[in-house]
């Protein structure tokens, strides 16, 4: 038997509760569930290959759901090109940096929810400023107000306190620190950004990378299902080869150099340890993965069952 921990304490919580009750599965999903666990534990990109309806997803949400893990699911086409999973340039204003800011606020403040022994003072203070953040965010969208976060001082000052109560938790907690100290110096960067722009006489919308789905999981430690693989173009493909070597990593050439001591580098992502690809097809459709992304994966084939879907 193949056994996985189940996240209760950390960034990776799902959000949702996790339930008591028994999953209704089918039993035909036991066996290729049990591999897919193990190619999980042994840290093994996994292929899963079935016709449609045959589980695939249904399995991988179960596992999902049972370790208390986020998992992300992408779509793939004929389309699909590599600044979907990597990230490209995008033009960016500040509305998208406070937006940023407010997501990682919420999923920091959910983290916070989760752990126990906090002081109850501070979980007070805590909940005091999120609800007058989200007063005054519900304010500005009534009101349709597009303005900087930082005209708003109501706003401003509450996500002030919010990030000095985060670091009040982390002085206390070692393993809130570990898992949301990145995050909660990212939202002071961010906050720092957009009151140098408000005071800044230049309005001009600068170009910014902003990463793919694939480097958030593997930074945040989330679980990337990326479904019908076949119908993307192997050269997609192609670009996660040096990821799914052992100890791999992925160098990111396209969003530039930074320089570093003198020495100009490109940035290297190295995957979170929780971490995990799957990739699933439908044989029966147009299209093949390459060999070597084949080679780099464990097969589980599905055989075909009434409950489930693609």
């Amino acid at each position: 038997k193949t056994t996985l921990p189940r996240f209760t304490e950390s960034s990776h919580w799902s959000g949702v509760p996790v339930e008591d009750s028994k999953p209704d599965l089918s039993e035909s999903l036991l066996r290729p569930m049990e591999a897919v666990a193990s190619c999980i534990r042994m840290n093994w990109a996994c292929l899963l290959i079935g016709p449609p309806s045959s589980g695939k997803s249904t399995l991988l949400k179960t596992i999902a759901g049972a370790c208390n893990v986020h998992i992300e699911t992408l779509a793939m086409t004929s389309s699909t090109d590599v600044t979907e999973l990597i990230g490209c340039f995008e033009q960016t204003d500040s509305l998208g940096t406070a937006k940023r800011v407010i997501e990682t606020i919420r999923h920091i403040y959910h983290g916070v929810c989760v752990f126990n022994n906090v002081d109850g003072e501070l979980v007070q203070k805590i909940n005091h400023h999120y609800w007058c953040m989200s007063k005054e965010i519900l304010k500005m969208k009534d009101k349709d107000d597009k303005s900087s976060m930082t005209r708003n001082k109501t706003l401003s000052f509450a996500i002030e306190n919010l990030l000095e109560c985060f670091e009040a938790v982390s002085a206390l907690r070692s393993e809130f620190s570990r898992n949301f100290s990145d995050q909660i110096l990212m939202c002071q960067q961010w906050l720092g950004s957009l009151k140098k722009k408000s005071s800044s006489t230049n309005n001009q919308s600068p170009f910014k990378w902003v990463d793919g789905v694939l480097v958030q999981a593997m930074e945040k430690g989330y679980w990337l299902h990326l479904e019908n693989v076949n119908f993307c173009p192997s050269s997609v493909l192609d670009r996660l080869n040096p990821l799914m070597e052992f100890g791999g990593e992925l160098v990111m050439t396209e969003c530039g150099i930074a320089d570093d001591e003198q020495n100009a580098k490109p940035r290297v992502i190295k995957p979170h340890p929780n971490f995990r690809l799957f990739l699933s097809m439908n044989p029966n459709s147009h299209g093949e993965v390459s060999r070597a992304m084949r080679n780099r994966c464990i097969e589980v084939y599905m055989l075909p069952t009434k409950l489930g879907s693609n």
